[in-house]
């Protein structure tokens, strides 16, 4: 059935309103003849609830005894409870996605990669020595995790170039895809300044990621790798 075009407004700009006393609306009608001003009242009050259920807003708790269809985009601006032992079910080729997620990973470099680079015993920022490459795992991450970009927070003391690549491998080792992202060379790298690798959308399964960042020269600090991820 479609959704009627017009609402049954009755009494809404004027019209002699008078609502019926508790006792009167306890028994209804009887043998008489009803007032015009409770008639008034009565459509003028059906007319309120159905523009109010036309918008499609409910105010305050609501509940439903059985299943719930909606054509359009379900919104819940303060989230969704499920009852106990629930679950969301997605059919199709669906997906429930969460936000995006933030994670700082620890400056641990893979193994002989300290040849070129200095680590600060206080702050665990690492400095180049040399125009050397230094490698990091990304790991950590649950199967299904997808990560969407990563942000390699440098600053440094002289001019170097930097720039950084993500190496994603399968399960055999085998390189599949590389993505980049670089810093131009500047007199000195202010707090804040990041290599940006973006467009990652690359889920976590069987692969392993290496991230590798490239300085040309002394001088380049690292200090931070941040991981922003979703689960799709």
């Amino acid at each position: 059935m479609a959704k009627p075009l017009s609402l049954p407004r009755w009494a809404d700009v004027g019209g002699e309103i008078t609502v019926p006393s508790s006792g009167k609306q306890d028994i209804g009608w009887i043998a008489e003849k009803p007032a015009r001003q409770y008639f008034n009242w009565w459509m003028n009050l059906v007319y309120q609830w159905l523009v109010y259920l036309s918008n499609g807003s409910f105010e305050g708790a609501s509940s439903f005894n059985s299943t719930l269809s909606v054509a359009g985009v379900l919104t819940a601006s303060l989230g969704i409870t499920m009852g106990a032992n629930q679950h969301v079910t997605i059919s199709g080729t669906g997906r429930f996605k969460h936000g995006n997620f933030v994670r700082v990973l620890t400056l641990e470099p893979m193994h002989g990669d300290f040849t070129s680079w200095s680590k600060n015993a206080v702050t665990g920022s690492l400095t180049s020595t040399a125009a050397s490459s230094i490698r990091f795992r990304v790991t950590g991450f649950d199967t299904g995790v997808r990560i969407r970009s990563i942000a390699v927070g440098v600053h440094g003391d002289g001019f170097v170039n930097a720039d950084a690549n993500l190496n994603i491998f399968d399960s055999n080792d085998v390189a599949v895809s590389t993505m980049s992202g670089s810093v131009a060379a500047v007199a000195a790298y202010p707090i804040g300044t990041n290599i940006n690798i973006t467009g990652i959308d690359t889920t976590f399964g069987t692969n392993s990621f290496v991230l590798h960042v490239n300085p040309d020269a002394t001088g380049l600090i690292v200090h931070s790798i941040t991981v922003t991820y979703d689960r799709p």
